[in-house]
């Protein structure tokens, strides 16, 4: 998880089951525009995939999604 405003990122081992601690108690809306003009806070969600074959481990592939929480009113949008 990267947080945009405050330039910080940390790692959510509990991410790859959909139960991020930062996203607890959201409920996403389909458009971004139903957060209201003030929208949320931006964060960015990378998912890094890892694997190994015989010559040792390797990285598959890497992706990520803007996501939007708006605390307030329980929002977000992703």
């Amino acid at each position: 998880m990267v947080d945009v405003e405050e330039g910080e990122g940390w790692m959510e081992e509990e991410g790859m089951d959909g139960r991020r601690k930062s996203e607890g108690g959201v409920k996403y809306v389909k458009e971004g525009r139903e957060l209201g003009e003030e929208g949320g806070k931006k964060y960015w969600v990378i998912w890094v995939g890892v694997d190994m074959k015989e010559e040792g481990g390797y990285y598959g592939g890497v992706t990520g999604c803007e996501l939007l929480i708006k605390r307030r009113g329980g929002g977000g949008y992703k």
